[in-house]
């Protein structure tokens, strides 16, 4: 009986410790461009999770405006249509030629004509971004439309020394451009705070509640040792 017990307890520790964590490591909408650069070109890649049992239909990504992105070319997939939104930037902007800038992206819309993303699959997206802002970070709030019309919205931004927010933004770090010519203008940028992106708190949490779990297991072993010695003859 007093076995029975010590398992019990132990078992709901561990779900108590765990059981949470399980939502916080859930999969986010990210956005990923191995070597981009500010300044230079970039494939961006968009990778939307299905967390539902019903399918995504549509992904809307907004592109910042106040770091505008003036030019992009979105690769073509089988079973989604693009569109690609622009408008006038909202203050004066020049090209690197000197000339005005009259037209900046502001969001890029896939609507599925199929199946959509399936439930508990993912998909990829990718934008040909050129060029991209002279910033070290770019932040893209990301709407998910299911099949059944509710909308998840991926545009909470991370606050220094808070938890990962629930929907976090997709955030991209830039690299600085190495070339003469962008070093020097890379010294004129203001400074930006990177931001967290998702998978280490959770990470860290996930790793603590675990070696918890543990040690309390191994302190179940030792108090059943500990009974049978006392109760032998």
């Amino acid at each position: 009986m007093r076995t029975r017990r010590l398992l019990a307890a132990t078992a709901f520790i561990a779900v108590l410790l765990i059981g949470p964590l399980a939502g916080a490591a859930s999969a986010h909408v990210v956005v990923t461009a191995p070597g981009a650069t500010q300044g230079g070109d970039g494939v961006l890649t968009f990778r939307v999770p299905t967390e539902k049992d019903v399918p995504t239909t549509k992904v809307e990504v907004a592109l910042p405006t106040d770091t505008p992105i003036t030019n992009v070319s979105v690769r073509p997939r089988t079973g989604w249509t693009e569109k690609v939104t622009t408008a006038v930037p909202v203050a004066p902007l020049k090209a690197e030629n000197g000339q005005a800038v009259t037209e900046i992206v502001t969001r890029i819309t896939w609507t599925a004509t199929a199946g959509g993303i399936a439930p508990h699959q993912f998909d990829e997206f990718e934008v040909l971004a050129d060029p991209l802002p002279k910033v070290k970070q770019l932040v893209f709030k990301v709407l998910q439309t299911y099949g059944d019309g509710s909308v998840v919205s991926w545009i909470q931004l991370p606050v220094a020394g808070a938890p990962e927010p629930d929907f976090p933004a997709p955030v991209l770090s830039l690299a600085a451009d190495t070339t003469p010519a962008g070093a020097a203008v890379a010294a004129d940028v203001s400074q930006v705070t990177p931001a967290t992106t998702g998978g280490s708190t959770p990470t860290l949490l996930a790793g603590s509640a675990l070696g918890v779990g543990v040690l309390a297991l191994i302190g179940v072993g030792y108090l059943l040792v500990r009974g049978r010695r006392t109760s032998s003859p």
